[in-house]
């Protein structure tokens, strides 16, 4: 996986805050985690559904932090 600086910060907000979450939980190694990763995996669909980021972009985020 090549790091891609502009797959990371040109995303949607309700992305970017999904992201953040899923990084705190990990952090904080949180019981919820299931959770956030459901959170980070369903934005990352909208996104490429409403195509707000394209299918290189979604491949991207998936396959870094799911």
């Amino acid at each position: 996986l090549t790091y891609k600086p502009e797959f990371e910060t040109n995303i949607p907000l309700f992305l970017k805050e999904a992201l953040s979450n899923l990084k705190k939980a990990i952090r904080y190694n949180s019981d919820l985690l299931d959770c956030y990763l459901l959170e980070v995996n369903s934005s990352i669909n909208v996104c490429e559904v409403e195509n707000m980021i394209s299918k290189e972009h979604a491949y991207y985020l998936r396959n870094k932090y799911l």
